[in-house]
């Protein structure tokens, strides 16, 4: 709801969150908010970028989808 909200203070911790953790039921809602949000969508990408090989295989690949990097 933050990310949906907009609540640019909130990003840090959403990014920490899905670096984080590595379930697709997690992880999917919160990079697919904070890629909706354009001026969030650089540093989603720059995050998802430098931790995406620590993700479970099938998150780094719906992820990457989500963010249209594939």
């Amino acid at each position: 709801m933050c990310i949906q909200g907009k609540w640019k203070e909130q990003v840090p911790l959403a990014l920490e969150f899905v670096t984080e953790q590595g379930r697709m039921k997690f992880v999917r809602p919160v990079y697919t908010d904070l890629y909706a949000w354009e001026e969030m969508r650089p540093k989603t990408i720059e995050t998802f970028k430098k931790n995406r090989e620590s993700m479970m295989g099938i998150s780094e690949h719906v992820v990457a989808k989500i963010l249209n990097l594939k």
